[in-house]
């Protein structure tokens, strides 16, 4: 089999194995979920969107008033899924994002591939079967658009690198950061963070200025897009709030979350005492906020008071108690590759994520035999996710953006094994001598 045939066919394999895989737990979800917590939560990106699709606007419930704490990215996403497939249901998500799950295993595969096929074929193949990305593709969660936002950048970035000039890359990477950054909170430093490494890179020398152009148009969709929303908020609020006002919520959580792990109570049950807590400091504040839950408000001035107040909370704890601070951010980015709202769902990511570790160090390794300056752009992404969710919260569903760069250098690692025996073009020495000896007779 040719090369580029050879290469079609991998690609082929990896996306129909990780097709098969995504939809194959979709009908087993409902039986794999019980006991687990993969049932509970979607953070009501589908109520969101349902609204939008029935004409009701941008909020959870249509006798409440507009949302701040969701960016828009995912819930346009589900609104267009809706609206094509003519009613709110599951199934069509999943395969929608069981498709961009499958895209993703073979951008994994293309990443890996200056490498060598081998290495390539198993990162692919990892990323493809990797039950977290599964349980994402199944459900109502915005990982899976993200993701698949973020690897497209990626590999755009490579080619940018030998081709600074090429300004429809630039616009088409614009588009990836704007799917990013309107589609996950936390990704909003991450479009800078990575060009600026890019642009440091060796192989970026000689032609940096046209590359530093470039990359300078491709923050201009992020920034545009960024800032309406942005204008948005601040039109129903009269506060700037930016990317959402989700943020002050959930740094909350994480800090009530890493201060009292540890005393016999699950993730789950820690989440619901922060939740119940912040509707308490809303209340003592005048703010009445819906179901329980400080994501629910008849005001979204409301919304953005409460985010401004749970904010100042976190900040002033970690002012007056700084080492504390420091403790939890360290047990924080340990706690990020196993931590699950329940002790079984910890211990299966354990189980997943500890070896996938160990293997992607050995991939480390070996980059740096081989030299390969772009994998100092994964490991960004990677140690990025893991101190940002550290210092908020540190669960690991925020890992599954970091997978297909641990399964890339996973795969690189294990190729060492797969590797085909030399070829003996020339008899051994010992069998040189033994003819020798036969023709002097």
């Amino acid at each position: 089999m040719s090369s580029p045939k050879a290469g079609h066919a991998a690609v082929l394999v990896i996306f129909a194995v990780a097709l098969i895989a995504r939809v194959g737990f979709s009908f087993a979800r409902d039986t794999v979920a019980q006991n687990t917590g993969l049932e509970v939560g979607s953070d009501g990106y589908e109520l969101i969107a349902a609204n939008l699709v029935t004409g009701h606007g941008y909020c959870f419930r249509t006798d409440l008033a507009e949302t701040l704490s969701r960016p828009p990215g995912y819930p346009l996403f589900l609104a267009a899924v809706f609206w094509v497939f003519d009613g709110l249901k599951l199934w069509p998500v999943q395969l929608t994002q069981a498709l961009l799950g499958a895209l993703t295993a073979c951008m994994t595969y293309l990443l890996v591939l200056p490498l060598g096929r081998r290495a390539a074929i198993l990162g692919g193949l990892i990323f493809a079967i990797y039950p977290g990305d599964l349980v994402a593709c199944s459900r109502y969660l915005a990982e899976p658009l993200s993701m698949v936002a973020l690897m497209a950048a990626m590999l755009l970035i490579r080619r940018l690198l030998g081709r600074p000039n090429a300004l429809f890359l630039g616009l088409a990477l614009g588009s990836c950061f704007l799917v990013m950054v309107l589609s996950r909170d936390i990704n909003f430093v991450l479009p800078v963070l990575l060009l600026v490494t890019a642009v440091a890179l060796p192989s970026a020398k000689g032609h940096r200025r046209a590359f530093l152009k470039v990359a300078a148009l491709a923050l201009v969709p992020a920034i545009v897009g960024s800032s309406l929303w942005c204008w948005r908020n601040y039109r129903l609020s009269g506060m700037v709030v930016f990317p959402s006002s989700n943020t002050g919520c959930t740094a909350f959580d994480g800090l009530y979350i890493g201060s009292h792990l540890g005393g016999g109570r699950t993730v789950r049950e820690l989440m619901r005492e922060s939740r119940l807590l912040q509707c308490e400091i809303a209340r003592a504040h005048g703010i009445y906020p819906e179901l329980r839950f400080a994501v629910f408000f008849r005001d979204s001035r409301d919304e953005a008071h409460l985010s401004r107040i749970l904010s100042k909370e976190v900040t002033h704890s970690v002012i007056s108690q700084p080492w504390a601070f420091l403790k939890r951010s360290a047990l924080g980015m340990a706690r990020f590759w196993y931590l699950g709202p329940s002790p079984r769902v910890s211990w299966v990511a354990a189980a997943l994520n500890v070896p996938l570790l160990f293997f992607a160090c050995v991939g480390i390794w070996r980059t740096i035999r081989l030299r390969h300056h772009g994998a100092v752009l994964w490991l960004v992404v990677i140690l990025y996710y893991n101190v940002a969710c550290a210092i908020v919260n540190p669960l690991v569903r925020y890992a599954l953006p970091t997978i297909p760069f641990l399964a890339a250098l996973a795969g690189l690692a294990l190729s060492m094994y797969w590797q085909k025996p030399p070829h003996r073009s020339t008899p051994p020495a010992s069998e040189g001598l033994a003819v020798d000896r036969s023709s002097r007779t």
